[in-house]
């Protein structure tokens, strides 16, 4: 596999990146291309992108949208919106992570997604922990 990635600030806290991954995969090739500009702020990060990934078995090109707000040290919020090709659907995600520890974390998220034109909403609460060996 070879992976090339282009980072480029043309601006404070203002990022262009450009990514893309090709070779041999899993008996195939693999072509991967991705585009994102995005605001990394203190608190605040807006990115908008755009992602081709070619594998053996499928296609799939996708638009994206993403926001991150740190509402306080231990707290924040995350929106991500997209549309897949691939599955033709529309998504969004709306994710609030509290750390409740260093390396401990509770996540609550809400996904929405459109099948066939009729939405469908998932609530998910999640735990993760990690400990060092």
């Amino acid at each position: 596999m070879h992976y090339f990635e282009i980072d480029y600030q043309p601006l404070t806290h203002h990022y262009i990146e450009i990514e893309t991954q090709f070779g041999r995969y899993f008996g195939g090739v693999q072509k991967y291309y991705s585009a994102e500009y995005s605001y990394k702020g203190e608190k605040l990060l807006l990115a908008s992108g755009y992602g081709y990934d070619s594998e053996p078995f499928y296609t799939q090109k996708r638009i994206y949208l993403k926001a991150k707000y740190n509402l306080t040290n231990d707290l924040r919020a995350r929106l991500f919106v997209q549309h897949s090709e691939i599955s033709k659907r529309n998504e969004v995600n709306f994710l609030t992570e509290y750390r409740i520890k260093p390396g401990t974390f509770l996540y609550f998220v809400i996904n929405r997604t459109e099948i066939n034109g009729s939405p469908q909403v998932n609530f998910m609460v999640k735990f993760k922990s990690y400990v060092g060996i």
